[in-house]
């Protein structure tokens, strides 16, 4: 062994003296529980208001926003199709559309016209933006909601793709986009921190964009925080139904928070 390498492992040994295992593998684990924070530069403020005013701008819209989006999106989704690299693009402008707050808005004008949204209609503004950039059928959004957990309550979108290899979550309340299966993230499996990318940047937003992300990244979520899972859109318009009676385990937790009004 040379003396460099004498000195290399010497010091080696007096990191792991001076720094404890606990930290490093905290440090470790807060590396690689961090997604990818990009921006998409080519979404302008002048753009999205633009669209507000006429959501058919938004296919132009896409045009001028496609090569940034694809190297945002990176590598780990160069093999999504055109109509999936057009929804990610609309999880993108849904974010950019307003902040987040209190909003019942569900029509189209409504939401584009609304000071703010929320995670119950930000995915329904991603959905029919979609219907207007993407040539042919936009792809099939379910809609699904969590109670408790890793993130609390919270709803996103999932495109499911019938051969699992491009099954993407769209999260337009916080904006990120996360490749993985519904039954790796319901399970709790980690997800490759590559493969979850956040678009947001409104600083307000932060720390729950980050949350969502890390639940993502770490493998937070969990069957029993399962709210509901809509198919697509028309499902859940038409079977919403009474939440009090959703027969589900983030169910179970929702109305243990929620007791049914004039109910004793």
């Amino acid at each position: 062994m040379t003396v460099g390498r004498k000195r290399e492992s010497w010091w080696k040994a007096v990191a792991r003296v001076v720094v404890p295992k606990s930290v490093r593998t905290a440090i470790r684990r807060r590396q690689s529980s961090a997604a990818r924070e990009r921006r998409l530069t080519a979404l302008t403020p002048d753009l999205v208001e633009t669209i507000r005013a006429n959501p058919q701008a938004a296919r132009d819209g896409f045009a001028a926003c496609r090569d940034d989006l694809t190297a945002v999106l990176g590598p780990a989704f160069a093999d999504l199709t055109d109509a999936e690299l057009r929804l990610s693009y609309c999880a993108a402008l849904a974010h950019a559309a307003a902040p987040y707050g209190e909003s019942t808005a569900i029509q189209l004008a409504d939401m584009l016209a609304a000071p703010r949204l929320n995670c119950g209609n930000y995915p329904f503004l991603m959905i029919r933006i979609a219907e207007i950039v993407c040539d042919g059928p936009a792809p099939v959004v379910s809609l699904v909601g969590w109670d408790g957990g890793a993130i609390g309550n919270h709803a996103m979108g999932y495109r499911a793709d019938p051969a699992g290899k491009r099954c993407l979550f769209l999260d337009p309340t916080v904006g990120l986009i996360a490749r993985g299966t519904f039954d790796e993230v319901a399970s709790g499996r980690p997800l490759p921190a590559d493969r979850v990318v956040c678009f947001g940047d409104r600083i307000a937003e932060r720390p729950y964009r980050e949350m969502v992300a890390r639940a993502f990244v770490r493998g937070e979520f969990r069957p029993s925080d399962l709210l509901y899972y809509f198919e697509d859109i028309d499902h859940q318009f038409g079977r919403y139904g009474d939440p009090w009676a959703w027969p589900t385990p983030g169910g179970i937790a929702w109305r243990a928070r929620h007791p049914r009004p004039g109910a004793e």
